[in-house]
């Protein structure tokens, strides 16, 4: 009876050590099928997303927002293409009126941030003013 109870542990250990081999093999098949396919998808998505890109050729817009996305998905900033896509959109009357704002916000810029502070500076000293007339009549 001993003698049967160790032959039937002996297919139970190969057994056992064969379905570990399984889980083992197929975990490395999965693993290195779940790396391939990310590759691909690395390579071929922007690839994708440039073809998408071009042949929309409908509003800035539209242009803009696949030109986020691809740079996006590429590990870029989104911002800067997605503006460029925009601009490049647009006609070029309005690209002119877009420079001379830009060149008007630029040349005045300064201009407000004096003028803001020449404001400051007269609220500062008609609030001192006040509290030290408050202060004289408060003597009294």
């Amino acid at each position: 009876m001993a003698s049967l109870g160790k032959a039937g542990a002996r297919p139970r250990k190969f057994l056992a050590r064969l379905v570990g081999w399984l889980r083992e093999a197929a975990g490395r098949i999965v693993r290195d099928l779940l790396v391939k396919g990310s590759e691909v998808l690395r390579r071929k998505v922007p690839a994708w997303l440039d073809k998408l890109a071009n042949s929309a050729s409908g509003s800035p817009s539209v242009q803009s927002g696949l030109a986020g996305v691809s740079a996006a998905i590429r590990g870029k900033h989104p911002l800067w293409p997605a503006v460029k896509a925009a601009v490049a959109g647009l006609s070029v009357k309005v690209k002119v009126l877009l420079v001379l704002g830009l060149v008007l916000v630029l040349l005045l810029g300064p201009v407000l941030l004096v003028l803001l502070l020449l404001f400051l500076i007269i609220v500062v000293i008609r609030t001192m003013r006040l509290r030290r007339n408050e202060e004289l009549v408060a003597l009294r």
